[in-house]
């Protein structure tokens, strides 16, 4: 799950070796949910983590019926 989050916040395909932070999670979930992350925007809000958590549910239901 932690790949997947990490490719898609990143747009990349190749994940990291190993797990990043949960801080480092939390932001890239906020990516997934329209979270710009600039100085001055501050710490992500609970509907950008929302939307994001259910995006990133999104792919992981997809996962599933890939090949």
């Amino acid at each position: 799950m932690w790949k997947v989050l990490y490719c898609t916040a990143n747009k990349t395909k190749v994940p990291p070796d190993e797990p990043y932070a949960i801080s480092d999670a939390v932001k890239y979930v906020a990516k997934l949910g329209g979270f710009h992350g600039c100085k001055s925007d501050g710490s992500p809000g609970l509907k950008v983590i929302w939307i994001g958590l259910n995006k990133l549910y999104t792919l992981l239901s997809y996962r599933d019926f890939l090949p």
